[in-house]
């Protein structure tokens, strides 16, 4: 197990590579709610902007704070890891691929669906309309 000095040396990491990737650094309340709403566009996940102000330090937290796993993986996955264990080994290549590219397959499976389906709505309008000029 990491001591609590290599465990901060690791969020202090973690919290620069996330600003890395918002181009910006995250210290004013505007800040969390983009960094909030950036992680949730792109990985359809949701941590509260109050456990990532208590993460960055804004707001006051209890002695040794360490969030819960779910919050490690989230914000390691946001910038390319796998989860917490590969972001602190160094491992980036075992990313694994982000919601967001399943996310695009599945809309883009519906789209599909929704067009075929107003086509066979239009089709059986028009059987319809056939069946109603004929009576």
């Amino acid at each position: 197990m990491k001591k609590p000095a290599d465990i901060s040396k690791f969020n202090l990491r973690l919290r620069k590579e996330v600003e890395e990737k918002m181009g910006a650094r995250v210290n004013t309340p505007k800040d969390f709610v983009c960094l909030h709403d950036r992680i949730y566009n792109e990985l359809h996940v949701s941590i509260s902007i109050s456990t990532l102000k208590r993460y960055w330090g804004y707001v006051s937290a209890p002695t040794h704070y360490q969030p819960n796993i779910f919050t490690l993986n989230t914000l390691t996955h946001f910038v390319g890891y796998r989860d917490w264990e590969a972001f602190i080994a160094g491992d980036k290549k075992k990313a694994t691929p982000g919601k967001t590219e399943r996310r695009k397959k599945i809309e883009a499976a519906l789209s599909r669906i929704e067009s075929q389906m107003a086509r066979l709505g239009e089709e059986v309008a028009t059987l319809h309309r056939l069946m109603h000029e004929e009576e």
